[in-house]
């Protein structure tokens, strides 16, 4: 079972040592942390595997008033890799998964980019794909997720692949298992990733034409 362990006070010496030991004596798995100090007040977030935890939930509490732990039931990924970041934009494809922005339970509380509406050309191919406002795709997008002012060219292919906003593929580019980075250029007919690799492949320059 997942859970947040979170610890607010006076930043003092050795406060994340303390919990980290605490955790350790109750045979908690640390997943993931975040902490700022803001004038002078210490804040941290704990992400940790309560499975094995050598207590209950009431006892856990009772071991210190500094901390407190909260049940958690829902959606979470590390993002750190570019392997996760590019399986958590695939979650946004994927029916059986947790992540649903169409929930109305769930509303997102941020600035929305203005631009215009998509705009599928008449010769488009698009098979499971979430493709946002100011795109333009005339070639194919397949399993793929295209973010803001994306342009996909006439016969360009995108397959298992994430572009970040601006991105540009020229016509006959085919771009597979990849992560393009904010505003690269990738040329006409260029070939990016594989269908065979290991790993999603990160492109963060521009990638030149077939001449």
């Amino acid at each position: 079972m997942k859970a947040f362990i979170t610890v607010i006070g006076h930043d003092t010496v050795g406060v994340v040592a303390k919990v980290a030991a605490l955790c350790c004596e109750l045979n908690i798995n640390i997943e993931d942390v975040t902490q700022s100090i803001l004038q002078g007040m210490f804040a941290m977030i704990m992400l940790v595997d309560l499975s094995n935890c050598n207590v209950d939930h009431d006892q856990l509490h009772k071991r210190t008033d500094a901390l407190a732990a909260y049940k958690f039931k829902g959606y979470w990924k590390d993002v750190g890799t570019i392997d996760s970041l590019w399986e958590a934009n695939m979650d946004l494809i994927d029916s059986r998964n947790e992540l649903n922005l169409n929930d109305p339970t769930w509303k997102i509380y941020t600035e929305d980019t203005p631009a215009l509406p998509q705009y599928i050309g008449p010769n488009a191919k698009i098979d499971k794909a979430f493709i946002t406002q100011g795109c333009v795709v005339e070639g194919e997008v397949k399993h793929s997720v295209l973010f803001t002012g994306c342009k996909v060219g006439e016969g360009a292919k995108i397959i298992d692949s994430v572009l970040m906003p601006g991105v540009e593929v020229a016509a006959g580019a085919v771009v597979q298992r990849a992560l393009v980075a904010d505003n690269v250029k990738i040329g006409q007919d260029a070939v990016v990733g594989s269908a065979d690799s290991e790993n999603i492949e990160l492109v963060s320059k521009r990638v030149k034409g077939v001449e």
